[in-house]
């Protein structure tokens, strides 16, 4: 405090009068001027206590130059700057924002000026702005840069920083951080927080040494965009959209925080579970903590953990809880019966790319149903596709064909379908039959249908050597348009 009273002194003194020539005036008067960006011209500098005499003063020192009759110039970038400086220990932001802002115009680039303002910025907490400044002065104050890679780090969590930055960010290390605390010990535990992203911890930490850091503004905010994340990602998870949460997480920075990690390990496993239908084996061994209950796939103590740790007193809000709470629902669920169901009601389902002990594993479950048959699509026959097979022995194959044609034509495109479902679990089923029901289910604007039966289709003739094709419908299908879907089923060619 006595280094900055006695600077501050030494300045106001400075910017009190100059003398010279026989001349006395208040130089204030000038720089009054500048930040209030009237015209230099002879008739307001001499309203302002400016003589002749004065001016050709300035204009001799170099801080005014004439670039016309009654015009000027102002060239006084050091003595701006610090009357900048004087307006900070006056306690005056906003006016000081204003000189050092017309420092600028004289300087775009002056890494000390840039500097004054990149703190301005962030005691009015206008995050942008500040960044501005540090981008210009990153790279010319390297003496200080580990204390603006912290900034840089803080500032990944709320702005959208330029690729070049992303990348600076996403090598940082903890060695590469240092924060401007001259507690030695608490500086290094504080930086680490920051790392880690317990980010909380840091500002209690830097609030007990009583210390009103520059960086406190910052991480603030850090911790308000932090909590705005865990009520979407919360929403999310209520929703049941745990692929968007994934994607959300995978393009977050994550590296670091063993919470994050912790919510993208659990959401994959939930998404994993629902695809293959497989259960990880829980494997037996002591837990002390949540990473090891996790690496366990020992999900019922996960949770017990993650109880007995939560201090919110609403175990709504915990992410954790919510996240294992569906993950053991999923592992709980029969999902071979929900199966069964959905093969009753829609003829066919697509289990997807599996592995050999998969299939042999799910092919299992269904040996005694007398109702499913199946088939293997795909290069490698790795597409495992169970389909309802109907008990009707007594029916005509070509009168079968011959009512759904008719039922078609006619635009009785459910009827059409109830007669190509008895066909559907035939092992001698050809391509076209599923190409049929492609098409009926089109017309009654199922698409999620009409693209599991032409899919079906597709992969039939190229296990079979047919040279035909819907991929332009199923394009169409994909975009839901139902105007699209239509005049893509004109153009094609029918199958019936």
């Amino acid at each position: 405090y006595k280094i900055n009273f006695v600077q501050a002194f030494m300045t106001m003194c400075a910017l009190n009068e100059v003398k010279g020539m026989g001349v006395i005036m208040d130089i204030k008067n000038l720089y009054e001027l500048v930040i209030l960006a009237q015209d230099l011209t002879t008739a307001n500098l001499e309203s302002k206590g400016f003589s002749s005499k004065s001016l050709t003063k300035l204009v001799n020192d170099g801080k005014l130059e004439r670039y016309k009759r009654g015009y000027y110039i102002f060239n006084d970038i050091k003595g701006l700057y610090n009357y900048g400086n004087l307006l900070l220990e006056e306690g005056n932001l906003i006016k000081a924002k204003i000189c050092f802002l017309r420092c600028l115009e004289i300087d775009a680039l002056d890494i000390k000026v840039n500097k004054k303002l990149f703190d301005l910025e962030l005691k009015f907490k206008n995050f942008e702005e500040a960044f501005s400044y540090l981008d210009i002065i990153y790279d010319k104050d390297y003496k200080n840069r580990k204390l603006y890679n912290t900034y840089l780090f803080l500032f990944s969590f709320i702005l959208d920083l330029p690729m070049d930055y992303k990348n600076i960010v996403n090598n940082l290390t903890i060695d590469d951080l240092d924060i401007n605390i001259s507690n030695s010990l608490f500086r290094d535990i504080i930086i680490e927080d920051i790392y880690y992203q317990r980010f909380s911890k840091a500002i209690t930490k830097i609030q007990s040494l009583h210390d009103n850091n520059k960086i406190l503004d910052l991480l603030y905010r850090v911790r308000y965009e932090e909590k705005q994340e865990i009520i979407n990602i919360n929403d999310l998870i209520n929703k049941g959209k745990i692929e968007e949460l994934i994607l959300l997480l995978e393009q977050k920075k994550i590296k670091n925080s063993s919470f994050y990690n912790y919510v993208l390990v659990i959401a994959r496993e939930i998404v994993n579970v629902k695809e293959t239908k497989i259960v990880p084996k829980k494997i037996e061994r002591p837990i002390k903590n949540l990473k090891e209950a996790l690496l366990a796939h020992d999900y019922e103590r996960a949770l017990t953990i993650v109880i007995n740790n939560d201090k919110s007193n609403n175990l709504n809000s915990n992410t954790l809880y919510l996240l294992l709470n569906v993950l053991i629902k999923e592992i709980k669920r029969d999902y071979w019966k929900d199966i069964l169901n959905k093969v009753q009601e829609d003829g066919l389902v697509i289990l997807g790319e599996m592995n050999k002990e998969e299939i042999k594993r799910a092919l299992e479950r269904f040996k005694d149903i007398p109702y499913i048959s199946f088939m293997l699509l795909g290069e490698n026959d790795n597409i495992l596709v169970l389909r309802y097979y109907s008990e009707n022995k007594k029916f005509n194959y070509e009168d079968i064909l011959n009512n759904s044609f008719a039922a078609y034509h006619n635009f009785q495109y459910k009827e059409c379908i109830e007669y190509l479902r008895i066909l559907g679990g035939r092992a001698n089923v050809l391509p076209a039959n599923y190409a049929k029901l492609g098409f009926a289910y089109a017309k009654i604007n199922n698409y999620e249908l009409a693209k599991k039966y032409l899919f079906v289709a597709n992969e039939l003739n190229k296990k079979f050597g047919i040279n035909c094709s819907n991929e332009e419908l199923l394009k169409s299908l994909e975009t839901q348009d139902e105007e699209f879907v239509h005049k893509a089923l004109q153009r094609v060619k029918k199958p019936f």
